[in-house]
């Protein structure tokens, strides 16, 4: 069956064979039902509606795109279109979503963070210390050494720097007297000790020589080694015992109101 020209079919054309097609321009088909359509050249579709287009030049996984020319063609990773993003921690990727985790003091878990506004500045991204506005040290708060509690803390004296009794009287602005400190409860004094005013509750032992300035000793036992000599009026409130011999230097006479002796 051949035909020259332009040929109509008032009804439907059915054609169980193959249709092929000699036309050097295109074959147009206003509607087309079928389950298969093998184009060879280039086929151009005003509308298509299909579950199962294949275009041959497409591997299996591409995402389509269309040329200048109106063609469909796969598209390129990382020229049309971006490959999947992947984050390293402390980011992390779920779908559309991206997170970050929380910083942590350790060291070494990286992640977000957030400042306390009494305690740090913020300039351009910039995070100090405020030094002016955090928080100041106290006997019961943490914090940072003011600058006047760092004059006091400066002015002070290590302990092992006080080794004798001149730095301790360096520090003391109520002291009286001069000489070295005594620590003891039994305390012993060398070289020569005065005493203004002074009360002993216990044995006062006296090696050397004894001065006593119009002063008394009230004891009920009292015991004088070695030389005792007075100078001025003495009192003795008891009997007194002397186991030697008195010599007395006296320009006038010495008066014994009661002699009892051998």
């Amino acid at each position: 069956f051949t035909t020259t020209g332009t040929n109509t079919f008032g009804g439907a054309l059915n054609i169980a064979g193959a249709i092929t097609s000699t036309a050097t321009t295109a074959n147009t088909f206003p509607y087309a039902s079928s389950t298969a359509i093998t184009v060879s050249g280039t086929g151009y579709f005003a509308t298509a509606s299909s579950s199962n287009l294949t275009v041959s030049s497409v591997v299996s996984g591409s995402l389509l795109k269309t040329t200048t020319g109106g063609s469909v063609i796969a598209a390129t990773a990382g020229t049309d279109f971006e490959n999947a993003l992947t984050f390293s921690s402390p980011l992390s990727r779920i779908a559309n979503t991206i997170s970050i985790q929380d910083a942590v003091a350790d060291g070494s878990t990286k992640g977000a963070a957030s400042f306390t506004a009494s305690d740090f500045d913020a300039v351009s991204g910039n995070i100090a210390i405020d030094y002016t506005n955090g928080q100041a040290a106290s006997g019961s708060l943490k914090g940072f050494l003011t600058s006047a509690d760092w004059t006091t803390f400066n002015t002070k004296l290590a302990s092992s720097s006080i080794s004798n009794s001149a730095m301790v009287a360096a520090l003391l602005s109520d002291e009286t007297g001069t000489g070295s400190v005594v620590f003891s409860a039994s305390p012993t004094f060398t070289g020569t000790s005065v005493f203004a005013n002074t009360t002993n509750s216990g044995t006062l032992g006296v090696t050397g020589l004894a001065t006593l300035s119009s002063g008394f000793v009230s004891q009920a036992s009292s015991t004088v080694v070695g030389a005792f000599t007075t100078t001025g009026t003495n009192t003795f409130g008891g009997a007194l015992n002397i186991t030697g011999a008195i010599t007395s230097t006296a320009t006038t006479a010495n008066t014994f109101p009661y002699a009892s002796s051998t």
